[in-house]
């Protein structure tokens, strides 16, 4: 093999490499919901209020592991992923009156709180206890239902 067809295959993977990882990406917005909630609480502006940034959740059952951000405003929940998954993730601002708290149910270390967004609701977030309780009782914030009992 010459040192063209080497060049060749090494600037090809290169390419492939983002292409591959966006692919994987955009396939679990799908599988998670953000995508759907995207298309309808999608934010483009700066947030206001309180944030907790390299937190663990989950949506849909693609796991968030220290890669998500989320905020307590008055104007709702704010979710956003870190920088270099932000890919067909943009950050989203749910509502107040479009979060709901659903059940709690142990995970292997922790206890996780179910929030329900979206009017149907649209999709289920999974947070630790601890954070939910957090989210909860910042300033502004405004659940319809009160925590489910530990």
């Amino acid at each position: 093999m010459g040192t063209a067809e080497t060049a060749l295959i090494v600037l090809a993977s290169l390419a492939a490499f983002p292409a591959f990882f966006s692919f994987i990406l955009f396939i679990l917005s799908l599988v998670g919901g953000w995508r759907a909630l995207s298309s309808r609480y999608r934010m483009d502006r700066p947030f206001q209020g309180t944030l907790w940034s390299f937190q663990y959740g989950s949506l849909g059952g693609v796991q968030y592991k220290n890669a998500l951000t989320v905020g307590s405003g008055s104007e709702g929940l704010y979710l956003a992923v870190f920088f270099f998954l932000r890919p067909f993730h943009p950050p989203l601002l749910i509502p107040w009156p479009e979060v709901s708290l659903g059940r709690r149910k142990r995970a292997l270390f922790f206890e996780l709180v179910e929030f329900r967004l979206g009017p149907e609701p649209t999709a289920s977030l999974w947070l630790p206890d601890s954070l939910a309780r957090q989210v909860a009782s910042a300033p502004g914030a405004y659940l319809r239902t009160p925590l489910p009992p530990s």
